[in-house]
């Protein structure tokens, strides 16, 4: 945060004896992305608010950095309507998209959050296309892979569900997204009625939880749930 601070101090010295207008607001507008990053959502609103309305800005490149802002402060906020409307707006000016993979991931995320289930999969999809390239993205790829089984898995097509979830474990940085992605293909295989096939996943993610570990627990307590919910749920229902 101390970084910040210092970079924020340049900058306001800085528009004390800028001249040209464009730098002013590129300099404005690198501020409010500093705000951001100190969680001052407000203060940086409000300049991109003032800059949004210039009339040599509304249509620049310069709009597309402010779009993007203005959508990561809702993103974070949870405002996911508003995030939406802001990258879309951004994504249909034709202008470069900053970031792509996190740009894209992120708008998915708000559109599945508004359960626009059909957009937010094609952002996901265009998403993963970017993602990986930098070792700061790679450990959002199979999350990105994991979201995108989940929506297969809601448009009923298990099959590249099962492929999504496979990536997600194989690009997984983190030991909890593994399994997570082990388990939600085995839910998937006994979905599809294929019980060999997700038993021998569960007793993989068993033998790397061990005996008394939390996913040995998970699966088993799911397992057993399944089956008794086959053999009882439609007497319940009635």
């Amino acid at each position: 945060m101390g970084f910040i601070d210092d970079y924020l101090n340049v900058l306001n010295r800085y528009l004390k004896v800028a001249q040209d207008e464009a730098v002013v607001h590129q300099v404005h507008l690198a501020i409010a992305e500093g705000l951001v990053l100190q969680g001052n959502y407000d203060e940086a609103q409000k300049i991109l608010n003032e800059l949004a309305v210039k009339p040599t800005i509304r249509k620049g490149v310069l709009m597309v950095g402010i779009r993007k802002t203005m959508a990561d402060i809702a993103y974070m906020r949870q405002q996911y309507a508003e995030a939406a409307a802001n990258y879309d707006a951004m994504i249909r000016s034709g202008l470069d998209v900053p970031e792509p993979g996190p740009t894209y991931y992120k708008y998915a995320r708000a559109l599945r959050e508004k359960k626009e289930n059909s957009q937010a999969l094609q952002n996901y999809l265009t998403a993963v296309q970017y993602l990986g390239g930098e070792k700061s993205e790679k450990e959002k790829t199979g999350i990105v892979y994991k979201e995108i089984g989940d929506l297969y898995l809601i448009k009923d097509n298990p099959v590249i569900s099962l492929d999504m979830y496979s990536k997600a474990f194989e690009a997984a940085g983190d030991a909890e997204l593994k399994f997570w992605s082990q388990f939600l293909m085995g839910k998937t295989y006994m979905r599809m009625n294929k019980d060999d096939q997700a038993q021998n996943v569960f007793t993989q993610m068993k033998a790397a939880s061990g005996a008394e570990g939390f996913w040995t627990k998970v699966t088993d307590f799911y397992v057993a749930d399944y089956y008794w919910w086959n053999k009882y749920g439609e007497s319940i229902s009635r």
